[in-house]
């Protein structure tokens, strides 16, 4: 299985299948209470994302009320110019309310 501190490789042809992948990812990580967070390039793939996941079974009104799923765009996530640059202006992040709430 997949352990805290495992990295993933997600290798997909179609956008559908990249949805897909990671419509079953979170689904797996929401039903554990984590929190789970995904940059979207811009603000239409967010709402894409949305959509997919609405259409997976994931319950994405209530899973974003309560920040289990959290969707942002790259511009608001620590992605500067395509590099990881944590900011202290932008604690998206950080390790407080990494558990989502019920």
């Amino acid at each position: 299985g997949i352990r805290r501190g495992d990295h993933l490789l997600l290798i997909y042809a179609e956008r559908t299948e990249m949805l897909d992948q990671l419509a079953m990812y979170f689904a797996c990580g929401l039903s554990e209470g984590e929190r789970c967070i995904l940059a979207c390039p811009d603000a239409a793939a967010a709402d894409e994302t949305r959509a997919h996941f609405e259409r997976s079974g994931i319950d994405v009104e209530r899973c974003e009320r309560n920040r289990a799923l959290v969707l942002v765009t790259t511009s608001e996530s620590y992605l500067v110019g395509g590099r990881f640059a944590p900011r202290p202006d932008r604690p998206l992040l950080t390790r407080r309310g990494w558990a989502a709430s019920p």
